[in-house]
């Protein structure tokens, strides 16, 4: 078992966006965390909650410079232009993507899981 500390803290930089379900927490929201320093710099709706559970649904994250946008079905959920200032630098350097789901997730599978370069 893997206990990994809390994305607030260390030298880690990174974005993280989060649904928060309604049915848990009673949000309904797509959030973005911006760290250090886990700044809630956007928030947008949870499109993914109301839908069937047998629904499988495409989610799209697009990110460019400090343009980030969500979209569930074509549908944006949750938009944001990190300015560079507000929150820190914003970050263009390359990473890792996480797929991460709560405890309290009550259903979720990944397929067909794809990861495209933007065109310039």
């Amino acid at each position: 078992m893997r206990i990994s500390r809390p994305v607030d803290v260390g030298r880690t930089t990174s974005l993280v966006l989060i649904r928060a379900s309604s049915s848990i927490t009673g949000r309904g929201t797509a959030n973005i965390r911006k760290n250090k320093g886990f700044f809630l710099p956007a928030i947008g709706k949870d499109l993914v909650y109301t839908a069937p559970a047998d629904a499988f649904q495409t989610i799209r994250i697009y990110k460019r410079g400090g343009r980030i946008r969500l979209t569930v079905d074509d549908v944006l959920a949750l938009a944001y232009d990190d300015d560079g200032k507000t929150y820190g630098p914003v970050h263009t350097h390359s990473g890792w993507i996480g797929l991460r789901q709560m405890a309290h997730t009550q259903r979720c599978r990944y397929g067909h899981v794809r990861i495209y370069p933007l065109e310039p």
